[in-house]
């Protein structure tokens, strides 16, 4: 179980990716498969020539992260399933997610857990609900964002994209996924400028055509301000919003300030309606500060212009 193939992969991992395609995992055949290669020394953190693991391939094969046939005819939903009962018969389960590359012992790497990031944005997952699913399995259940290199770039670079950080790579996969701009993209990436990346740090030639890049402050400042500019219209009257809508708790927010202060009042930065719903929204981190004028790489941008948020208030 512990044969190392040629092309990459392990004799467990292929066993595993077998199983995902013809569903046997998270029943009792597939139990007992398990453990039949477990009596063997299969592992899930045993790792093969391109240094990943037989859980990774479990995790791609439940993202459906393969081409279809590749792929079993459960639902994503129900594969989360088996992954988590996989992970609850694990000692350490964290090992999984953080386990280190062979650079250097212990040194944050490219781990299960940043290839399941980039694996649920190219699936397109990213702000659907099972991608925070996936997510917060992986934070249970050990997964670090620090134990990640985010700053790390190989010594290749990508056919007209250029040479990516771990993070910025992140951040095209996101653009070509289209989910830049949503919120769930936003706290993503703010984990990872908390736990050390680097939106700064970046290929220093001009970014190649297929490329995406982002201006990282605006990306992850542009929540609030709308959030600001949405609130000061609906405290002013300017805006309305429907009771069946996402819109209706801001509705209720905005009556909520009327009623204390009346219709004439003007949220202010540092106002406890305004602290409140910063404490709604997704974290920035302390690096970025308040600055709305940081520079942004050249290229493709599919960010959009907004006001700041001085001018709706």
């Amino acid at each position: 179980m512990t044969l190392l193939f040629e092309g990459g992969g392990t004799m467990f991992s292929n066993v595993v990716q077998i199983a995902m395609r013809h569903d046997l995992l998270g029943t009792p055949d597939g139990q007992a498969l398990l453990e039949f290669c477990y009596a063997r020394g299969a592992r899930w953190d045993i790792r093969d020539g391109w240094n990943q693991t037989s859980f990774l391939e479990l995790l791609e094969c439940a993202l459906q992260h393969r081409r279809r046939e590749l792929c079993g005819k459960r639902s994503i939903e129900d594969n989360l399933k088996v992954v988590r009962g996989i992970l609850e018969c694990q000692q350490d389960s964290h090992n999984l997610w953080n386990g280190s590359e062979v650079r250097e012992k212990g040194d944050a790497c490219e781990t299960t857990f940043y290839y399941m990031l980039r694996a649920l944005a190219e699936a397109g997952l990213v702000g659907l609900s099972i991608a925070r699913q996936y997510i917060s399995t992986a934070e249970e259940f050990g997964a670090k964002w620090d134990a990640i290199a985010w700053n790390y770039s190989p010594p290749w670079g990508i056919y007209e994209k250029g040479k990516l950080t771990n993070f910025h790579s992140l951040v095209d996969l996101l653009g070509h996924a289209g989910c830049l701009e949503h919120p769930d993209t936003v706290t993503i990436l703010s984990r990872a400028l908390e736990f050390g990346a680097d939106f700064a740090v970046d290929d220093h030639r001009p970014p190649g055509r297929r490329r995406i890049v982002a201006h990282i402050p605006n990306l992850l400042w542009t929540c609030r301000r709308q959030m600001l500019v949405l609130i000061a219209l609906l405290s002013h009257d300017r805006a309305i919003t429907g009771p069946d809508d996402v819109g209706a708790a801001l509705n209720w927010l905005a009556l909520l300030v009327k009623r204390q202060h009346g219709p004439a009042i003007s949220l202010k930065v540092g106002h406890p309606v305004v602290r409140l719903v910063f404490s709604f929204l997704p974290r920035v981190p302390p690096v970025l500060g308040y600055d709305f004028k940081t520079e942004g790489r050249g290229g493709r941008s599919f960010q959009r212009r907004h006001r700041s948020a001085e001018e709706g208030l």
